[in-house]
């Protein structure tokens, strides 16, 4: 029976695990579209020479507040079709530069279990609007540009109820900029803190109109002491204005930062201006989502349930615990803890009320375990809800239930 255990087992490891590989080439960015498409990538040769990955879904739609047509890609995690769980929004900017390498780092992340898996909802710039939707405040130097306040309007009031009317998402909210987009990022948090729960700000260009920002930052923290928030600042080896700006503000957040934000300055001097944005956008997740991974000194099903509505706590919304997590755990103490890989396995089914394979990990446990009144009992519910669902291992399910049900020779 151990054999059976160990293959109902590592089926659920493997099957609760998969999640897509980050795509092999860059995004294209044509001009924005009238409706909504799919992004797509060249994939690697197949049978089928027209095969295509697709990491997105374009969609372009009137902005009543910018009074123009905009653009967003928006891209959903490997698990979102098949279940009803909710994700945490990452809101990118700059997305035609990108979205691409975004999307790969937050699907890595999540599969290695350093993050949770995320919908990733990027912003595309119009043609001569980048300098306007990102800057603050208007310099005669650079004419149309101070659109900040009104791009902040636009992400507040139509891109957000637009992604959280359409997609199942977390009341959890990150926005990633880069230069002017650090920039933009910084505005956010010292403007409307409330619109967004975590700010990633890559070689943010605090030298716009003399450091305005940062000046004005000042006096926004002095009058906001409860601000709950997580900043993450970083920049490349740029010398200058860049410079002088990231340590302007870190000065200030460490003089006069609100308690409650969360912040961390760490420069990569062997980045430049533009590769940070990538090194700087892993180390941002991987910094925030810290102890997502459960530590091993955890030993008890009971322990590890605490854990993870600990972090719900810290999040702000439910974070589950999965059938891939909890068997890794059982299986890891199975030999020398069978009592707690048992109360895992049980948890699983707690949990995961409507998963076959729950039941079907389940019934092996207790097979294995001189119970095949229990094991039979969770085979059926096993095979009742694969044929429901039509599960693709429903023939080892009912293989498992033949197994147990057979009469005993005598």
């Amino acid at each position: 029976m151990m054999a059976l255990l160990l293959a109902a087992g590592l089926f659920a490891v493997s099957s609760a695990g998969c999640a897509a590989l980050p795509p092999p080439s860059s995004v294209s960015s044509p001009a924005p579209q009238a409706s909504s498409r799919s992004v797509t990538v060249a994939a690697p040769p197949a049978k089928d020479a027209n095969t295509a990955v697709v990491i997105g879904d374009r969609q372009t739609f009137h902005s009543t507040i910018l009074g123009e047509d905009r653009t967003v890609l928006v891209h959903t995690p490997a698990s979102y079709k098949k279940g009803k769980e909710i994700y945490p929004v990452l809101y990118l900017l700059d997305a035609d530069e990108h979205f691409h390498h975004t999307t790969g780092i937050t699907d890595f992340l999540s599969e290695a279990g350093r993050a949770p898996e995320m919908i990733v909802v990027g912003i595309v710039n119009t043609a001569d609007g980048r300098e306007r939707d990102l800057t603050p405040t208007a310099m005669k130097e650079h004419p149309g540009s101070g659109g900040g306040p009104k791009f902040l309007s636009f992400l507040k009031n139509e891109v957000r109820p637009r992604i959280e009317g359409a997609y199942r998402t977390a009341p959890y909210r990150i926005l990633v900029g880069h230069s002017l987009g650090g920039l933009f990022a910084l505005q956010v948090l010292t403007s409307a803190p409330e619109a967004f729960d975590a700010y990633v700000a890559m070689s943010p260009s605090l030298w716009w109109d003399d450091s305005r920002l940062v000046h004005g930052a000042e006096a926004f923290f002095a009058t906001h002491e409860g601000l709950q928030a997580f900043l993450y600042i970083t920049k490349g080896n740029e010398p200058g204005g860049m410079l002088e700006g990231a340590m302007a503000f870190t000065a200030l957040l460490k003089a006069k930062g609100p308690k409650g934000l969360q912040w961390s300055y760490e420069p990569l001097d062997h980045e430049t201006h533009g590769s940070v944005a990538h090194r700087g956008t892993y180390n941002a997740l991987e910094k925030l989502f810290t102890g997502w991974e459960a530590p091993p000194e955890i030993v008890t099903a009971g322990a590890l349930r605490a854990y993870y509505e600990g972090l719900s706590k810290r999040f702000h919304f439910e974070v589950k615990l999965t059938e891939q997590l909890l068997n890794s755990f059982a299986f890891a103490n199975y030999e020398k803890n069978r009592e707690e890989a048992m109360a895992a396995f049980k948890l699983s089914v707690e949990l995961h009320p409507d998963s076959p394979s729950a039941y079907d990990t389940l019934g092996s446990a207790y097979g294995d375990n001189g119970r095949p009144d229990l094991a039979k009992a969770n085979f059926e519910i096993a095979v009742r809800k694969g044929t429901e669902t039509s599960h693709p291992d429903l023939a080892e399910m009912k293989a498992h239930l033949e197994r147990v049900s057979k009469p005993k020779a005598k």
